[in-house]
């Protein structure tokens, strides 16, 4: 297989694959402050580089609302 653009092609295929990962917490006080999402985002480059693929946004939110 070889790479087309954003794809991987075959003799009679093209993939694009494309996956989102969410993590959403029912109940936050204070779960993850700046420090802890900035440190999970690094955390997830490098596996994401380990794997061969790319991390393509990171969104955190470090508020403090409770349940």
């Amino acid at each position: 297989m070889g790479q087309d653009g954003d794809g991987r092609t075959g003799r009679r295929c093209i993939l694009a694959l494309h996956d989102h990962l969410v993590i959403v917490m029912k109940c936050q006080d204070s779960a993850f402050a700046a420090a802890h999402l900035a440190r999970q985002e690094s955390v997830m480059r490098v596996v994401c580089h380990d794997v061969g693929c790319e991390l393509a946004e990171f969104n955190g939110d470090d508020n403090t609302s409770a349940c």
